[in-house]
C-alpha cells in the first residue's frame, strides 16, 4: 500500500528489512556459506506484532472500562399507564413516558423527576459514592440506582441512557488511529527514503573498494535492521493509549484521541457560565411577595420551559417553604400553608393549590417573562423592562431589591397584578466548587480564560472582576455562543468549555470542544472530550494530560532518533552484524514501551 500510493511510511522499511534478511540467509544457505540470520527476520517481525498487540490491548482495556457501564444498565421499565403500570422494554418507551422507578430499582433511561423523592446512587456514572436527594424538577441518568424512596420520571426527548450513549466510544476506542501519530508518519516519508538510499549506497560503496559481495549485502542489510523505526512506531500510539486509559481513570471520556495534540496548541478557553461555571441548578433564593401571589406566578410559570419559571414552580410546589427551607422565605404574608402550596406538581398547568382556586385561563410566553389571566387577574413575572413595556408600576423598593439581586450574580424577576408589580423572586445557581482554582491554573499556563453569559454585565462583574479572568462576555444569548467562539477563533486556537446540552454549538464551533456531562446526547455529538463527573477541575487535567502525552512522545521520538545516530554509524562500519543490530532494536522497542505504558500523571 506504501509503494503504491508513493507515500513510504515505518511499515515499509520494517518489511524491507524482514524480506532482506530472508532473502540473505536464502542465499547464504544456497551459495553453502556459515552465517545466516532467518531469526532476524523472525525477531523483527515478531517485535513489531508485539508492539501493535500491546497498543490494541491499552485501547482494549479503556474500551472494557467503558463496557463495564452499561453491563449494568436495566433492559425493562414500569411506564405508568392510565390504568397502572405496565413493564415494557427499554425500545418501546417514548420520549415524554412516565416510568416508575422504586427503592432498589435501577433507573432505565434519562429523564426527569415529575413525582416524589429519592435517593438516588450514581456512583456508576459519576464516581460519586454518596446517593444523591433527587426532587421534582431534577434530572436522573439512566444506570443509577434508587436507594431510598420512590420516584416517577417523565423519559428524556431521545429515550436513551446516557450509558448507551458513552457505549458508542467503544468502537471509537478499539478502531481509532492516533492523530498524533502523524508526526511520526511525516517523519517516516523523510527517514525511510534516507535510510533507503543510505543503504544502498553503502552496499555500493564496499563493492566498488573491492570487498566480497557477501560482506557488502551484510553491511547494507544490517543498516537496514539496525534503522528499522520500530521503537519510532510505537512512541506516539502507546503513550495516546496511556493517554486515553489516564483519562478514563478520571472520569474523562476522550471522543477524538487528536485532543492530546490540539489540546497543546490552544491559547484561549472560553466557559458557559450557567451550568458549567455554575451547576445549572436554579432554584429561588428569596422572595417577596404573598403566599397567593407566589402560588398564581407559580401557575403561570408551569407553562413556561425557562430555568428560573421552572425554580419558581418547584418553590411554591415544595411541602415546606418556610425560611429554613432551601433559604426561601415568602414575606408579606408568611410562609406557604397546606391549603396554599400545591399537592401536585404535574398537576400545576391546570390548578396550583389543594382547593383548586388557583386558574389559568390565558398564558403568554415574551423574551424578558411570562403573562397570563389567572384566577381572572392578568399577572405578569419577569424582567423590570416587560413591566416598563406595559406601562405597569414598579415600585422603587422592588426595582432596587430587583437590581441588587442582579448585581450579586443572581435573576431577580417581578411578580405584580393589576398593573403593578408587587412582589419580587430572587433565583440563582450555585458557583462550581474549585472553579476559581481552574482559571487561575489555566492563566499561570499563559492560557486566557473568557466567560460567556447570557447574564447583564452587572451580574457579570464577579467573573470580569477576578484577576484570572481575561474577559467577560455578558448578555450573550444562546444562539449567539457559537457566533462569539467562531469571532474567538481568529485571535487563536480557542477550546469552548459548555454543559454539553445548549452549547452544542458552541462545542461544535471551537477547534476543541470540552463537554461537562458526558452522558449528554449533545456532548457526543459535537465535543471533542467530556467529563463525566461535573468535576471543572477535570479541564485542568485534560490540558496536563496533553502536555504530558505530548512530552512523552517527544521523549520517545528522541530517544528513537538518538539510537539510530549511533547505531547506523556502527552498522556502516562493519562493527555491528545483523543479529546484534536485531537486538539493539529490540531493546530500543522495549525501552520505548516501558516507557510509554507508564500513567502520564505519574
Amino acid at each position: 500500500v506504501s509503494v503504491r500510493q508513493r507515500e513510504p511510511n515505518m511499515d515499509l522499511l520494517v518489511a524491507i528489512a524482514a524480506v532482506s534478511a530472508y532473502l540473505y540467509s536464502a542465499l547464504v544457505t544456497l551459495t553453502g556459506g556459515e552465517h545466516i540470520y532467518f531469526d532476524v527476520t523472525v525477531a523483527i517481525i515478531v517485535i513489531v506484532t508485539v508492539g501493535n498487540h500491546y497498543e490494541s490491548t491499552l485501547k482494549k482495556q479503556a474500551a472494557d472500562r467503558l463496557s463495564e457501564l452499561t453491563a449494568v444498565q436495566a433492559d425493562k421499565a414500569r411506564r405508568v399507564t392510565e390504568d397502572g403500570y405496565e413493564d415494557v422494554p427499554l425500545d418501546q418507551l417514548a420520549p415524554d413516558d412516565r416510568v416508575l422507578v422504586r427503592s432498589g430499582g435501577r433507573v432505565p433511561v434519562d429523564g426527569i423527576v415529575v413525582e416524589g423523592e429519592a435517593s438516588v446512587d450514581e456512583a456508576v456514572v459519576t464516581g460519586e459514592s454518596l446517593p444523591v436527594r433527587k426532587s421534582p424538577g431534577e434530572q436522573v441518568v439512566g444506570g443509577s440506582v434508587v436507594t431510598g424512596g420512590a420516584v416517577t420520571i417523565r423519559v428524556g426527548e431521545d429515550a436513551t441512557s446516557s450509558l448507551d450513549r458513552i457505549a458508542e466510544l467503544v468502537w471509537n476506542l478499539q478502531s481509532g488511529t492516533s492523530g498524533i501519530q502523524k508526526l511520526a508518519d511525516r517523519l517516516a516519508t523523510v527517514f525511510v527514503p534516507l535510510v533507503l538510499a543510505l543503504a544502498v549506497t553503502v552496499t555500493v560503496a564496499y563493492l566498488v573498494t573491492g570487498a566480497a559481495l557477501t560482506t557488502a549485502l551484510l553491511t547494507g542489510l544490517t543498516m537496514l535492521i539496525v534503522s528499522c523505526p520500530c521503537a519510532l512506531g510505537l512512541a506516539t500510539p502507546l503513550a495516546v493509549a496511556a493517554g486515553l486509559r489516564d483519562a478514563l481513570d478520571r472520569s474523562i471520556v476522550v471522543f477524538d484521541d487528536t485532543v492530546f495534540e490540539r489540546l497543546r496548541d490552544a491559547d484561549t478557553v472560553v466557559f458557559d457560565k450557567t451550568g458549567t461555571l455554575t451547576t445549572g441548578e436554579m432554584r429561588v433564593l428569596e422572595t417577596d411577595l404573598s403566599a397567593g401571589l407566589l402560588a398564581q406566578a407559580a401557575a403561570l410559570e408551569e407553562r413556561s420551559a425557562h430555568p428560573v419559571g421552572e425554580a419558581i414552580a418547584a418553590a411554591a410546589s415544595r411541602p415546606d417553604s418556610s425560611p429554613t427551607a432551601e433559604g426561601l422565605g415568602v414575606t408579606d404574608g408568611g410562609p406557604l400553608t397546606d391549603g396554599q402550596q400545591p399537592t401536585d406538581y404535574e398537576q400545576a398547568d391546570t390548578t396550583i393549590d389543594s382547593t383548586g382556586e388557583t386558574m389559568v385561563e390565558s398564558f403568554e410566553s415574551h423574551t424578558r417573562g411570562v403573562s397570563g389571566e389567572v384566577d381572572g387577574t392578568p399577572v405578569v413575572v419577569g424582567h423590570p423592562k416587560l413591566f416598563a413595556s406595559r406601562g405597569w408600576d414598579v415600585p422603587d423598593r422592588l426595582a432596587d431589591r430587583a437590581a441588587e439581586a442582579r448585581s450579586e450574580g443572581h435573576v431577580a424577576v417581578l411578580v405584580g397584578r393589576d398593573g403593578a408589580a408587587e412582589g419580587v423572586v430572587v433565583a440563582g445557581d450555585r458557583l462550581r466548587s474549585g472553579w476559581e482554582e481552574t482559571v487561575t491554573s489555566l492563566e499561570t499556563d499563559g492560557v486566557d480564560v473568557i466567560v460567556l453569559t447570557g447574564d447583564d454585565a452587572e451580574a457579570a462583574a464577579r467573573f470580569r472582576d477576578h484577576d484570572a479572568v481575561t474577559e467577560v462576555f455578558a448578555g450573550v444569548p444562546p444562539e449567539g455562543k457559537a457566533e462569539t467562539v467562531t469571532r474567538l477563533r481568529q485571535r487563536g486556537q480557542t477550546v469552548m468549555v459548555g454543559d454539553g446540552t445548549n452549547d452544542a454549538p458552541a462545542l461544535a464551533a471551537a477547534d476543541l470542544g470540552i463537554a461537562l456531562g458526558g452522558g449528554t446526547a449533545m456532548a457526543a455529538d459535537a465535543a471533542d472530550a467530556a467529563i463525566v463527573d461535573d468535576d471543572l477541575g477535570s479541564v485542568g487535567t485534560v490540558f496536563e494530560l496533553s502536555q504530558a502525552a505530548g512530552s512523552r512522545i517527544r521523549g520517545n521520538i528522541a530517544w528513537a532518533f538518538c539510537y539510530n545516530a549511533v547505531a547506523i554509524p556502527l552498522a556502516i562500519t562493519g562493527l555491528l552484524n545483523p543479529l546484534f543490530a536485531a537486538l539493539a532494536m529490540a531493546a530500543s522497542s522495549l525501552l520505548v514501551t516501558l516507557n510509554s505504558t507508564r500513567s502520564l500523571l505519574d
